[in-house]
């Protein structure tokens, strides 16, 4: 069952259409991934979705209901989070201030949220009451996907995890993705590193100067001659 169906969107910034004509379904529980090069059109797609940039036309369902144009705000109370690019956590707030700036839609922090979230990341709860901008790149990582988990969405987008992480990092946040799609939330994840991404997913799309061109199982674009050679380097 599709808990996310994206039809004939196009979407832009002022006089640039920066996506056209995208067709992408979400089944629910399932991980999917967006895979393409910088420009592609990835991040306009996930900012689409969840309404922080507005359709010029096309057609977004999310548990069958029209959320096309819906400000962000009640996207989320709907059930979708956003772990943005680059984190965006509020640097001069705590740690546990920015996890209940997450908690918003709730109006307060569910406490067995809140402790499954430092069962994920044992740091977050060691580090609560530091300020988010004196954390690692990995540990604001960590804390914008916590954030986003606060709100305890069915859909859980994320923008480039791995982006600008060491690589001990990058591992983690992908177990730690896995984890969360086995507790029941759904994952549609942007993501230049394809091999990680790919890895991870049921369903992958492939997507070139703002269109999908490519879609199929994980484990066939892993295999696949195209992807292999223009994104996963072999």
């Amino acid at each position: 069952m599709s808990i996310l169906e994206v039809t004939d969107l196009k979407a832009g910034y002022g006089n640039i259409i920066a996506i056209d004509d995208v067709h992408l379904t979400v089944d629910e529980g399932d991980i999917v991934t967006v895979i393409g090069a910088n420009g592609a059109g990835k991040t306009t797609t996930l900012m689409t979705i969840c309404g922080v940039v507005k359709p010029i036309s096309g057609r977004i369902t999310f548990m069958g209901k029209d959320i096309t144009g819906l400000s962000p705000e009640k996207i989320v109370k709907m059930g979708i989070s956003q772990v943005p690019e680059g984190r965006r956590i509020f640097p001069r707030m705590s740690v546990y201030e920015n996890l209940q700036m997450g908690a918003f839609p709730h109006k307060e922090i569910d406490n067995d949220t809140l402790n499954w979230i430092f069962s994920l990341f044992p740091v977050l709860k060691e580090r609560k009451n530091q300020k988010g901008g004196t954390l690692s790149g990995g540990e604001q990582q960590m804390l914008a996907i916590s954030r986003a988990l606060m709100a305890k969405p069915h859909l859980l987008l994320l923008d480039e995890p791995s982006l600008g992480l060491a690589p001990k990092y990058v591992e983690l946040i992908f177990d730690v993705l896995k984890e969360i799609n086995k507790k029941g939330t759904t994952i549609f994840l942007v993501e230049q590193n394809a091999h990680m991404a790919l890895n991870i997913a049921d369903k992958g799309y492939v997507m070139e100067t703002g269109r999908i061109v490519l879609h199929d199982t994980a484990n066939a674009l892993l295999n696949n001659k195209m992807v292999k050679s223009a994104y996963l380097g072999e």
